[in-house]
């Protein structure tokens, strides 16, 4: 039971980055539906609270410049690289949490950990090795979103399939990683 708060937790975390991933299509009309619909969920993961730190940060800028991009300018190059830039986004926020020294693993470590163990030099490793792995998971579906952007339309759904894999591997190791220890 444990386990599938902790999944459950994951996802809720990353609900804008995944609503946006299911619903932007290859077309214009779906890509306004996702940036909206992500846009949403993000203020209201906001208001209410349920999201916060580095990722929620990361993601309004995105969504933000995404609204901007799709419906205010409509600036093509962005338009047709968003995948790229959510996927290079997330890697950013990632790794910028490491270098300031608060990975963003951290945060939903402590709701499930008590406090007591919160400076145990275990606890934080094993935070920076499990947002390392993320910031790989992400860097890798940024360079598999680039070279989708030029595949054949019949192929795109192995690099889906693709970034699903590593997306949920991600989870796995994040869920599972700590108890291993």
């Amino acid at each position: 039971m444990r386990h599938i708060k902790q999944i459950f937790s994951l996802f809720l975390a990353f609900a804008p980055w995944i609503v946006f991933l299911i619903l932007a299509g290859p077309s214009l009309p779906k890509l306004k539906i996702a940036v909206i619909a992500a846009s949403l969920v993000t203020i209201v993961m906001w208001v209410t609270k349920l999201h916060r730190g580095i990722i929620l940060w990361v993601g309004v800028i995105f969504f933000s410049w995404a609204l901007i991009a799709v419906f205010g300018i409509q600036h093509i190059w962005t338009i047709r690289h968003l995948g790229v830039l959510s996927n290079g986004m997330l890697a950013a926020g990632t790794i910028l949490s490491i270098l300031v020294r608060k990975p963003f693993t951290l945060e939903y470590a402590k709701q499930k950990t008590p406090s007591k163990y919160w400076d145990s030099p275990i606890f934080i490793r094993t935070n920076y090795i499990i947002t390392g792995v993320w910031a790989l998971v992400f860097l890798i579906n940024m360079t598999l979103a680039y070279f989708k952007m030029g595949a054949p339309y019949d192929s795109k759904g192995i690099y889906d399939i693709a970034t699903y894999s590593f997306l949920f591997m991600a989870v796995l190791f994040s869920t599972f990683y700590p108890s291993y220890l």
